[in-house]
């Protein structure tokens, strides 16, 4: 599909009516504007170019969860050592 406007992308056929801007100014705006925009910094982003979509993925990491799971090794496998899995909802704390 292509457009007569540079860096647009129409949405109907005829190109006149609906058209989209993929322009980077215009994502950037959108982005500072974003109400929930703020929540990215709750998840551990490596690589803050990739966009990425993969269905079959748990997503980027969410910090919670790998602070969580830091507590149950270093706690309670290394320092409690068996004593430490006697809790039975640990799966179902873990990432919350």
């Amino acid at each position: 599909m292509t457009s007569a406007l540079p860096g647009v992308l129409p949405i109907f056929a005829d190109d006149t009516v609906g058209a989209m801007d993929l322009s980077r100014q215009y994502a950037e705006t959108r982005d500072a504007q974003d109400p929930i925009g703020h929540f990215s910094a709750r998840f551990h982003i490596a690589d803050e170019q990739l966009v990425y979509f993969d269905g079959n993925s748990l997503g980027r990491l969410p910090l919670t969860t790998r602070d969580r799971l830091r507590d149950a090794i270093d706690r309670e496998w290394g320092g409690e050592l068996v004593r430490g899995w006697g809790q039975v909802d640990r799966p179902g704390r873990t990432g919350r």
